[in-house]
């Protein structure tokens, strides 16, 4: 486990992978609640083998509550195993190019399988999840996208993916590329064409998205392209953590009507936590 740290400012030489944690190999593992950010290599963090968290080959490993900021990746799963992959889940995620990169080292490598992002936020990232994988050995598959909040230029980028699911996010100014590319996809997104929540169907909306501006699905923009979701404002309480007034329209559409986006639990928290510190109480002494 590796947990509750703060790590900034880092460099690493021209051409090297650097990460303000690097999970190589890890297995089993945990990071949680760190605070990490400015990750660059040879004095840039515009570099694409920047990350906040960078691995290669880790499997069933739990990324968690972390704060990231200044990479050009959040999170980047350079190489898979083959084997199961990351959780990642809770972590705030500003000030990047990719959000979450799932990618290769090299053409032939392993597929990815069972990667999960759930109750993340991505605010002012470029792409909040990129998975370009058609080079890889096999078909890569099982990618789960769910409670999400995406303040990016594009949610979500994606080729080479079986089954893709993309349910119960907020996505605000964004669009979703999927790329098909012959390879016997079938990649979806749920909810798939459009509903009113003001209508008799609107129970209908159940595991939806709230999809806010236009998709862009196999290069032509339908803006009406999914049915469980809704066009509408989301209603935050605040610009910066995200959490939805008590009259937003995210809220009972989720399955079992639970609210939608990356608070289903309204308790929850996003990013790092802080520390607990142990009350303490002063008290005088006379010095006699």
């Amino acid at each position: 486990m590796i947990r509750r740290n703060r790590i900034i400012d880092v460099d690493g030489p021209s051409g090297s992978n650097v990460g303000g944690l690097k999970l190589d190999g890890c297995v089993d593992c945990r990071a949680e609640d760190n605070v990490i950010s400015d990750i660059k290599v040879g004095g840039t963090r515009d570099n694409q083998n920047s990350a906040g968290i960078h691995s290669y080959d880790a499997s069933r490993t739990l990324i968690q509550n972390n704060t990231i900021n200044g990479a050009y990746n959040g999170i980047f799963h350079k190489r898979s195993t083959g084997g199961d992959g990351l959780v990642i889940s809770r972590n705030y995620i500003s000030d990047t190019r990719n959000g979450v990169w799932f990618s290769i080292g090299g053409v032939g490598d392993p597929a990815h399988r069972n990667q999960i992002v759930f109750r993340n936020i991505f605010r002012d990232v470029d792409v909040g999840i990129n998975a370009i994988l058609h080079e890889t050995m096999s078909q890569s598959t099982d990618l789960s996208i769910q409670n999400n909040v995406f303040m990016t230029q594009l949610a979500l980028n994606v080729r080479g993916f079986d089954q893709v699911r993309f349910i119960g996010n907020i996505v605000h100014g964004a669009v979703i590329n999927m790329n098909m590319d012959g390879r016997g996809e079938r990649s979806w997104l749920r909810p798939t064409t459009t509903c009113s929540m003001a209508s008799s169907s609107s129970r209908a909306c159940l595991a939806a998205s709230i999809q806010i501006g236009p998709m862009l699905v196999g290069g032509s923009e339908r803006l009406a392209w999914n049915r469980h979701s809704v066009v509408a404002d989301p209603r935050f309480r605040d610009a910066f953590r995200f959490m939805l007034e008590a009259d937003s329209p995210a809220r009972g559409m989720g399955e079992g009507r639970s609210d939608i986006g990356a608070y289903p639990e309204a308790n929850d928290h996003i990013g790092a936590r802080e520390p607990k510190v142990p009350s303490c109480s002063l008290k005088s002494f006379e010095i006699q």
